[in-house]
């Protein structure tokens, strides 16, 4: 199963944090106003008057994320008692070092989070944000999301919250790291880095004993032309902490430059004995030495490391099942692996969720996981003949995913036609076209069910196209619910063919703004399919696609050849240009990310990462046609 591939922003600036803060407003407080670890708060909410359905409520829920320096996010759920016509709960901070608080309201499944901008609270500590609060609320600005709670936010803001921080803690190295990556956006060159080199050896001078905060300012280090200095320091940190965090960091960049298959799994599995790992390593290792040992043909090696597991997990069972599967190798243990991921799926329960969720959001999470290896298991299943019990895996799968996955609906499907129940099959067939859930392959099932049913394909085509213009309209009734309509930022970018683009000369157009670098992964998997849609739009005046070349590391001439060279390997023919900076105002949070502009020059719909070039395409094109047909 296709999975969402994104370049986050922290990775991309280096920065770990991803919290905020904000002042709370006269419908939801907090009291004391500055809370502060240890102590009782009291929350406070008053519906407002056009939210009915809280209004009338008997019962609300408050929903509290807290962000700490070091720990997981923890998700707080308090039932409220009424006071008139105020709701309160009081609790007080668990864990330590929290940073900040953002909370939202429930009644049922209404939610009340100020319309997609969360209230958010910093946390105090001797009369002042603790460190890294107005950090990580300049984090949260950016990327706008934290763990499903939402806030409103601009690179302006975020900006000012940074400078705050450093008001305040002027050596905190995240926060100085930030700083330095978006001044080298605005003003590239030896001037900007002769500056940060001079503030470097200051903050480094007071990190220096901090191997956490050494870790952020070593890349500077080399970004300054220091990099000898940078390896000594990292040598230094080896030695001393050979366990730490500038250890494993050296351990994982020489795994990840092996080039020996056997030499690099040998290496994964030192990483993992290492008992000071992170859960958060150790889980990203773990399925990293699975898919190696997929690759490298070890079934029996990555058996037997699953079996020892004290906390094994559908989802490693389905990284290695799922490949061996799709390409016929080793069928007979891939099946049972499946099957066994199976039963852990069933059996997950509450004491692994995470303390960030809630528990609707991980009964979803672990219904999608079900989900996805009973897909495995059916693919599995029915390529080793077992059709009656793929055809039994898959409908468990479909009706939990309600039909929302084009590959299990479009497998089901078949497995009908396989098993002779034609009527089964044209029934979901039917059902899947006309919501809009379904792919080439799918319809290649139909219309052999259509056939068999009929003994002939006449009408078949009709009928198609009577279920595609239903799921049609069905599709641009929820992408008209689910449009943001606000102002596309105006640019004026060269373009690698030569010449200008201005963004605001192409009203009357449905505009793509693409971004994205020739380094990103997700992105390049994207750009096969981004040609696709490329051609099938390239005759019509009415539409632009632009694929928008951002936060590449080279600069200047160099970063002309390295784009141009990576367009012209590929055969790419879709309009690249070179971003200035315009990937902050857009407030683009990773890359890829794709945004629709209409004909007036409004921001119509946005996307981010890749999650498969079927679902891509039908997105995008669903998108663009609705926005034509205005």
């Amino acid at each position: 199963m296709p999975r969402k591939l994104i370049l986050p922003l922290w990775l991309v600036l280096l920065l770990a944090a991803c919290q905020t803060t904000l002042a709370p407003d006269q419908i939801a407080g907090l009291k004391p106003a500055k809370p502060k670890a240890g102590e009782k708060i009291t929350i406070t909410y008053q519906p407002a008057a056009k939210d009915a359905q809280l209004k009338e409520a008997e019962a609300v829920t408050a929903l509290i994320l807290i962000g700490y320096e070091k720990e997981q996010p923890r998700l707080l759920e308090l039932a409220m008692q009424k006071n008139k016509k105020l709701w309160q709960a009081d609790f007080t901070l668990p864990g330590e070092k929290p940073l900040l608080l953002l909370y939202r309201f429930a009644a049922g499944n209404k939610i009340d989070d100020r319309s997609g901008n969360s209230w958010h609270s910093l946390v105090y500590a001797d009369g002042k944000p603790v460190q890294g609060s107005h950090l990580t609320l300049a984090t949260l600005l950016r990327q706008q999301e934290y763990v499903n709670f939402k806030i409103a936010g601009t690179p302006e803001q975020s900006r000012e919250e940074l400078e705050k921080e450093l008001a305040i803690y002027p050596n905190n190295a995240q926060a100085n790291s930030l700083l330095w990556r978006l001044q080298l956006r605005e003003k590239p060159g030896d001037s900007t880095r002769s500056a940060i080199k001079t503030t470097l050896e200051r903050v480094y001078d007071a990190n220096k004993d901090n191997e956490e905060a050494v870790a952020v300012l070593l890349n500077w280090f080399a970004q300054t032309d220091q990099a000898a200095r940078a390896e000594s320091i990292r040598n230094e940190w080896v030695v001393k902490n050979p366990k730490g965090e500038l250890a494993l960091y050296q351990a994982m960049m020489k795994m990840g430059q092996q080039g020996d298959p056997v030499q690099r799994i040998a290496e994964i599995e030192q990483l993992l004995d290492n008992d000071a790992l992170p859960e958060e390593d150790r889980e990203s290792l773990q399925n990293l030495l699975i898919e190696e040992y997929a690759r490298n043909d070890r079934i029996d090696q990555a058996g037997a490391f699953l079996a020892k597991l004290d906390k094994p997990n559908a989802h490693l069972y389905n990284t290695l099942a799922w490949p061996l599967i799709e390409n016929n190798r080793h069928l007979s243990q891939a099946v049972e692996l499946a099957r066994k991921g199976v039963e852990l799926a069933r059996r997950a329960g509450s004491d692994s969720k995470p303390s960030y969720l809630s528990q609707a959001d991980w009964d979803n999470i672990q219904k999608d996981a079900l989900a996805s290896i009973l897909d495995t298991y059916g693919l599995g299943l029915f390529k080793t003949g077992k059709t009656a019990e793929a055809e039994a895996a898959y409908a468990e799968a479909y009706a939990i995913n309600q039909g929302e996955s084009t590959d299990i609906n479009a497998r089901l499907v078949e497995s009908y036609v396989k098993n002779g129940k034609t009527d089964k099959a044209i029934e979901v067939a039917e059902a899947c076209l006309s919501a809009a859930k379904a792919d080439i392959n799918l319809i290649q099932h139909y219309r052999a069910a259509w056939i068999k049913q009929n003994r002939n394909a006449a009408g078949f085509e009709a009928q198609l196209k009577k279920l595609q213009d239903l799921g049609r309209k069905q599709a641009f009734t929820k992408l008209t619910e689910s449009r943001i309509n606000k102002p596309a930022p105006d640019f004026t970018l060269p373009a690698l063919a030569g010449g200008m683009v201005i963004l605001s000369e192409q009203k009357g157009k449905v505009v793509v703004v693409d971004f994205w670098a020739t380094w990103c992964g997700p992105c390049k998997m994207s750009f096969p399919f981004l040609q696709q849609v490329y051609e099938r739009y390239q005759k019509n005046p009415n539409v632009l696609i632009l694929a928008l070349n951002t936060w590449e590391r080279e600069q200047g001439p160099q970063r002309e050849q390295v784009v141009r060279r990576f367009i012209k390997e590929n055969n790419y023919s879709f309009p690249v240009l070179f971003d200035a900076n315009y990937v902050e105002k857009y407030g683009v949070t990773g890359i890829p990310t794709k945004f629709i502009i209409d004909k007036q020059g409004q921001i119509a719909f946005q996307s981010i990462g890749f999650n498969g070039g079927e679902e891509m395409i039908q997105e995008m094109t669903a998108e663009i046609d609705l926005l034509l047909a205005e």
